[in-house]
């Protein structure tokens, strides 16, 4: 596995410039492959950056197309004390890094811990969360993230493409929403300023979907 270098470094502190990192030497870096991506690894990268005393970075080497994992019903679990075991920092190097789950539990859920993610996406496919429940933090826990978006994805119907804005759904009301074209994915998408956007779509292309997002 490659080392994260300097250069590197630097570029992902340019580009997640909300998470304030420190200097290269302070960190201790947990590298992930694109290949090697699964829900087993990054749990892993977790449990271990929850064993050494330094801050640690878990960098996802996602590349130009990015990278995606999909947890199934697991969710991915932080759990650290950040007096004895430093913070932890989830980032993608390169595209973003997308992890979807169908737990009902959501996909990432933070007990304790000074947590922060750049450049990640996480999807929830359950019909019983909300974008708030996607990443479930307690009081314990404290977040900061950089270029974050969490969406739900309510159907999974198949269909033909469409494309419905938040002013159509708001200006309709719910009879807008009861009426979408038959096959449509429901969506809610928050982006880390708290903005929110009503979505239906179906029939994307990877690179539909990711112009999108």
């Amino acid at each position: 596995m490659l080392s994260v270098t300097l250069g590197e470094f630097a570029a992902l502190r340019a580009q997640y410039e909300e998470l304030n990192l420190g200097n290269y030497a302070d960190y201790n870096f947990i590298e992930i492959e694109a290949r090697d991506l699964s829900a087993k690894t990054l749990q892993g990268a977790i449990d271990t950056a929850a064993k050494t005393t330094q801050d640690d970075i878990i960098v996802v080497r996602t590349g130009t197309y990015g990278a995606e994992v999909n947890l199934g019903n697991t969710t991915l679990a932080i759990n650290i004390d950040a007096s004895k075991f430093g913070s932890v920092a989830i980032v993608a190097l390169g595209e973003k890094l997308e992890i979807a789950g169908n737990s009902a539990k959501g996909v990432v859920a933070a007990t304790k811990g000074n947590v922060a993610f750049g450049g990640v996406i996480l999807i929830g496919v359950n019909d019983s969360l909300t974008t708030d429940d996607v990443l479930l933090t307690t009081k314990s826990v404290q977040l900061v993230t950089s270029q974050f978006t969490t969406v739900v994805e309510y159907n999974e119907a198949p269909g033909n493409f469409s494309f419905v804005t938040e002013e159509y759904i708001d200006n309709g009301s719910n009879s807008q929403v009861a009426n979408a074209p038959i096959g449509s994915k429901r969506y809610t998408v928050n982006t880390q300023v708290g903005d929110s956007t009503y979505l239906y779509l179906t029939g994307l292309s990877l690179l539909e979907y990711r112009t999108i997002m």
